[in-house]
């Protein structure tokens, strides 16, 4: 498959802070590449050289065959850009908003067809102030189509949704590829990206900590997680030779090579102390496991 954009060897650095630290990847055309990493790992940076919007300190990078710093209009008309915010004219329609963005574009793809793709047909001829917010995101995704782009580049695109607007914007994002657009992604819902993304970029202090298919990535963990939540700390237990990691509402999450043996000092550790192991269950890694495992090494580092 031939490459959209190819990233080669990509420093940035802001005076004496270096943010993008070598990187090297490439996206293939039609798929959906996944660019993850925890806040000041370097994403926005990344998407910025991209895009054309920041200078690299040095590296080679094309995106369409093209080099983005240097912005012809020829490459600006194949991009769709979706920010995590938007300034959209909240008394116009969607149908007039989409007529008024595809006026920019010489060859636009049809109102009523980026209607369709992005579900908000039945909505044409609603006001954007009346829109929800799950609908306000399609139609910012709807605007990014409208020019007819062969790169899109979603930052963050269901921030803020409710799990039944998230599902549907992955429709959404599933049959803008299936009509052939080659998407960017950057997202901090890692389950978002396991179930969308062909590939994954995990950044980490300006480097790629991790790098390959999502299946790859999840069968790089020769471990099993086991989940439970409990109202008690778990600091008494003897056994540290597994990983713990506790979320909100006392929920945690253990990963351990000796599933069996773990399982046998959890369940006698819970006994002894009279706790109930509430929703427990023994897993395969999923990628919110490995990506957590990266963070804390590199904490602890």
């Amino acid at each position: 498959m031939s490459s959209t954009i190819i990233v080669k060897n990509l420093y940035k650095k802001y005076d004496s802070k270096d943010v993008l630290r070598g990187i090297t990847f490439s996206i293939s055309k039609g798929e959906i590449f996944g660019l993850l990493g925890p806040n000041g790992a370097g994403k926005t940076t990344t998407v910025g050289i991209l895009t054309g919007f920041l200078s690299p300190t040095s590296g080679d990078v094309f995106v369409l065959g093209y080099e983005p710093l240097k912005k012809p209009s020829s490459f600006k008309e194949k991009i769709g850009i979706v920010f995590q915010t938007s300034g959209l004219d909240r008394f116009l329609s969607v149908k007039e908003s989409l007529e008024m963005y595809s006026r920019y574009y010489p060859n636009p793809k049809s109102v009523d067809e980026v209607m369709s793709l992005t579900g908000l047909a039945q909505e044409k001829d609603t006001y954007i102030r009346k829109l929800s917010g799950g609908m306000q995101r399609r139609l910012d995704v709807a605007i990014a189509l409208i020019g007819n782009p062969s790169l899109l580049f979603l930052d963050e695109p269901t921030t803020g949704f409710d799990p039944e607007a998230r599902r549907d914007m992955w429709n959404v994002i599933r049959n803008l590829q299936a009509d052939d657009t080659t998407i960017l992604l950057t997202t901090h819902y890692l389950e978002e990206a396991q179930q969308l993304a062909n590939r994954i970029a995990i950044l980490q202090s300006g480097t790629i900590a991790m790098q390959g298919t999502t299946s790859e990535i999840l069968q790089s963990e020769n471990q099993s997680v086991i989940k439970f939540r409990c109202n008690k700390n778990l600091d008494s237990l003897t056994d540290k030779s597994f990983d713990i990691h506790k979320n909100t509402n006392n929920m945690y999450r253990i990963t351990t090579t000796n599933p069996t043996k773990t399982m046998y000092t959890l369940t006698n550790w819970a006994v002894t102390n009279n706790c109930v192991l509430e929703e427990l269950s023994v897993t395969q890694p999923t990628l919110e496991d490995i990506y957590l495992k990266l963070v804390k090494q590199e904490n602890i580092e």
